[in-house]
C-alpha cells in the first residue's frame, strides 16, 4: 500500500457494523445506507446461485477475464436468466460473475472481513497481509468508454478468492459487486472500509449467521 493510502486509514480501525440504520421520529423513511449491496446486486448474486456445475466451471475458466476475453465461453452471460445491467458496470458484472465461478461459499462482512478471516485460516498471515495492501492500491483499466474492466485489480482478486476458496473462507458477493462499483471514487471509501475491517476490534470473530452458499447476508 502507498504511503498516502495508509496515512487516510484510521490507526484505530473499527469493526464491521451490520447495524441497519434506525428510523429517527418524524424524520420519514431513513435515507438508503449507500454502503449496503442494492436489491438489483443482491438478484443477481441470487442467479448465479442457481447456475449448473457446467455454467459454473465455463465461469471459473474465465475468472478475471474481461467480457471480449471471456463471453465466448459463457454466451449465455447476456441471456435473460442474468438479468445483467448492460451499463457503465456491466464488466464489473462479469468480473464477480467469473469469481464466483471460483469460490461460491458466502460470508456476511465486505471483502476486507474476507481477508482478515483467511489471514486467521493458517498459513503465512503476513503474506496475506502484504497481498492485501496490493489490492487496495490496485485499479481497473478503463473500456473505450471509460468504464472500469480488467487491470491489475481483476488479477489481484482472483489470486486472493483462490485462496480463500483453498481455506473455505468466503465472500460476500453482493457487497463485493457493490464495492467494485464505489472502487473508483476520489475519497477512496471502499478502500478505507476494506482496510478497517481487516483489522476488528479485538477479540473479534468470524461472523456469524454466515450462508454458505449465495455470498449474501442471511434473510432476518
Amino acid at each position: 500500500m502507498t504511503e498516502t493510502m495508509q496515512d487516510q486509514v484510521s490507526e484505530n480501525p473499527a469493526p464491521l457494523n451490520t447495524t441497519p440504520a434506525k428510523e429517527v421520529s418524524g424524520s420519514g423513511p431513513p435515507r438508503p445506507d449507500r454502503d449496503a449491496p442494492t436489491g438489483d446486486e443482491i438478484a443477481f448474486v441470487q442467479r448465479l446461485s442457481q447456475l449448473d456445475r457446467g455454467d459454473l466451471a465455463a465461469l471459473r475458466r474465465s475468472a478475471g477475464d474481461t467480457i471480449a476475453e471471456g463471453l465466448r465461453k459463457v454466451p449465455w452471460f447476456y441471456g435473460p436468466r442474468m438479468g445483467v445491467d448492460r451499463g457503465r458496470h456491466e464488466e464489473i458484472y462479469f468480473l464477480v460473475a467469473t469469481l464466483y465461478g471460483l469460490n461460491k461459499l458466502g460470508d456476511t462482512g465486505d471483502f476486507g472481513h474476507s481477508m482478515w478471516r483467511l489471514a486467521q485460516a493458517g498459513g503465512n498471515s503476513d503474506a496475506i497481509e502484504r497481498r492485501f495492501w496490493v489490492l487496495l492500491d490496485a485499479q481497473f483499466g478503463e473500456t473505450t468508454d471509460g468504464g472500469p474492466t480488467g487491470g491489475e485489480l481483476s488479477y489481484r482478486l482472483r489470486q486472493l478468492v483462490k485462496l480463500a476458496k483453498s481455506k473455505e473462507v468466503g465472500v460476500h458477493w453482493a457487497q463485493l459487486l457493490h464495492d467494485l462499483k464505489r472502487w473508483g471514487f476520489e475519497d477512496k471509501s471502499v478502500q478505507k472500509k476494506w482496510a478497517r475491517n481487516f483489522y476488528p476490534a479485538p477479540n473479534a470473530g468470524p461472523s456469524a449467521g454466515e450462508d454458505k452458499n449465495l455470498g449474501a447476508p442471511p434473510a432476518p
